[in-house]
């Protein structure tokens, strides 16, 4: 409002300094004038003093009292011009430019996309703390992460607040040549990932202010990508062996301490399994090394149920597992094409499977996964390398969304 009233009276102001200083200037002319001592009789000349006597006190003529009157008035006149300046250069809203209010975002230019193989042109620095970006419950929020483009190995992230993705931000302790694994539980977001030139899974966590250090696990290794999921309490991660064994191993956190890992026994996966949670109940998806056929199995306790083989749905990556609240949802791409199928279970049987509508492609593995009642999927599109993403919410899924400013070249993931 302050503003506003400035504004309407500045013109008024430069005015009345104008009319002002055109008054003082007539009356310094007049005043001039009328001021100006008469010639002085040679009667009342002072005496000039004799050699060697000193001069006699100098005092000042007595000022005409109407000189002073154009002198006031020409005063006044500047003080006014000055103030008139002053609210014509004073910033809007009656502060300095940078008091109280948030600096602007701070741009970090990187190369062209296109000609340095970067996820986008230009990265955005945070302008917000990380402590803002907690839900409501003080937990981490949705959060994507992903490799680089072509040959880079960067890891990149975003969360999901205020129905939007964030900016990406550049991870600089870390990076994968293969795709990264995530999950949230008790009120954090839990990462995995093999590091280049090091077949050990690395993994991290994320609490809404900030990632810990990446922490080595060295008992453990994998040819591919490891899976995370959430069984009650514990948080577990399913990994295929390296060098060669296509074995699938199994592991636990209680929030302090990975326990050790275990053979998950009868299985063998030709790429990375796949962890999903529903209704309480922890579920793995994998692509059999054998045959190629798409299998299904639950955790019970510590034990996995006996696979079993899902003979309708057929892919050439690996399946994906997620929940839409109290059924698991199951995602692939297509053996010979690359459409996206997706298929639910209701706890006793899976649904037919179906074409993902709005015509989703992808060459690679889709990324699944539900936060605080939501289904979001997450895949990079058939013949180009930008994310794009859905969300799964009364019975439908959303139109497919692209996210220009993110480009991969693995499979992303989202928890």
């Amino acid at each position: 409002m302050t503003t506003t009233v400035e504004a309407k009276l500045r013109p008024f102001v430069l005015l009345g300094a104008v009319m002002t200083g055109v008054v003082a200037a007539w009356q310094l002319v007049a005043g001039a004038a009328l001021s100006s001592p008469a010639p002085a009789p040679a009667s009342t000349s002072r005496p000039e003093p004799a050699p060697g006597q000193p001069l006699p006190p100098s005092t000042p003529p007595a000022a005409d009292k109407r000189s002073r009157v154009p002198m006031l008035t020409a005063s006044l006149a500047l003080l006014v011009a000055l103030v008139s300046v002053l609210l014509q250069f004073r910033p809007a809203g009656g502060a300095s430019p940078h008091s109280g209010g948030s600096m602007p975002p701070t741009m970090l230019a990187t190369a062209s996309a296109s000609a340095a193989g970067s996820p986008s042109a230009t990265v955005a620095r945070p302008t917000a703390s990380p402590s803002a970006e907690r839900g409501a419950s003080g937990a981490a929020p949705a959060t994507m992460v992903w490799k680089g483009v072509d040959d880079e190995t960067s890891l990149w992230w975003s969360t999901y607040t205020g129905g939007r993705w964030s900016e990406q931000r550049a991870f600089s302790d870390r990076s994968t040549r293969t795709s990264p694994a995530l999950a949230a539980s008790g009120g954090k977001v839990y990462m995995a990932w093999r590091e280049p030139g090091d077949s050990h899974i690395f993994w991290s966590a994320y609490d809404g202010d900030g990632w810990t250090s990446p922490r080595r696990l060295d008992d453990r290794r994998t040819e591919t990508s490891p899976a995370l999921g959430v069984s009650g309490s514990r948080l577990v991660m399913a990994w295929r062996g390296v060098d060669g064994d296509t074995g699938i191993y199994w592991s636990t956190f209680d929030g302090s301490r990975w326990s050790d890992q275990r053979s998950a026994g009868g299985r063998a996966t030709a790429g990375s399994p796949a962890l999903g949670s529903a209704a309480g109940k922890l579920y793995m998806a994998w692509l059999e090394a054998a045959d190629g056929g798409t299998y299904w199995s639950a955790l019970s306790g510590s034990s996995w149920s006996s696979p079993e083989q899902l003979p309708d749905r057929w892919t050439t990556t690996g399946p994906a597992l997620g929940s839409d609240g109290s059924r698991l949802v199951m995602v692939w791409k297509g053996a010979v094409e690359d459409n996206v199928f997706w298929s639910v279970f209701d706890g006793s049987a899976w649904s037919a499977q179906e074409v993902f509508p709005h015509g989703a492609a992808t060459g690679l593995v889709p990324a699944l996964n539900s936060r605080k009642g939501s289904l979001f999927m997450v895949w990079r599109e058939a013949g180009d390398s930008h994310l794009v993403w859905s969300r799964y919410g009364s019975g439908q899924w959303s139109s497919p969304r692209t996210l220009d400013d993110r480009r991969t070249g693995t499979s992303p993931a989202v928890a």
